[in-house]
């Protein structure tokens, strides 16, 4: 049996993220949207539609199910509506951010030797955020989902639960396949 490395995104691979990326992402949103509410309410509304997605985990329900079902009407609108809009957020803004997040030089290095060594490697980084979010973050690491073979990226689209939920742990190896068996 092989190895299997999980590593967190979010201050290890990328440092500083919480303190530097997080205010300016949140900035950039709120501002993406402020035609639906004042861009603090924005804010509010995104940590307490998070918070709730994340209290209230369901094995019937992804992260971003329980997000969306929050978010966007306590804005007066629908996930549906918003889809395109967002998807422009992350396509042409959201790039725009890259500046504020420092790479780990270490990052890449750790991850090209683990798998050099014949090591799975899974990012399991707390999925509140988009994947698209997440698949752009690790590119400003210098890890690109395409030129590694990570095992799974934790993404709220694809997972259940979250941090520090035992659930998330088990869902995770779950989807990777771990342990092997054969």
């Amino acid at each position: 049996m092989s190895l299997t490395l999980l590593i967190d995104l979010d201050d290890t691979l990328l440092p500083d993220s919480t303190e530097k990326f997080l205010p300016a992402y949140l900035e950039a949103l709120s501002r993406h949207l402020e035609d639906l509410a004042p861009p603090k309410k924005i804010v509010e509304t995104l940590y307490w539609a998070t918070q709730k997605a994340l209290d209230e985990p369901r094995i019937d329900t992804t992260i971003a199910q329980r997000f969306d079902s929050r978010f966007y009407p306590a804005l007066g609108t629908t996930a549906a509506a918003e889809k395109d809009r967002v998807d422009d957020f992350y396509a042409r803004v959201f790039p725009t951010l890259a500046p504020v997040s420092t790479p780990n030089p270490a990052a890449v290095e750790l991850v090209s030797t683990a798998i050099q060594k014949g090591h799975r490697v899974a990012i399991a980084t707390q999925p509140v955020y988009p994947a698209a979010a997440t698949l752009g973050r690790m590119r400003w690491a210098g890890l690109d989902p395409q030129a590694f073979p990570f095992e799974i990226i934790s993404s709220f689209e694809n997972f259940h639960f979250g941090k520090p939920h035992p659930a998330f742990l088990l869902e995770l190896l779950a989807q990777i396949g771990w342990p092997e068996t054969g």
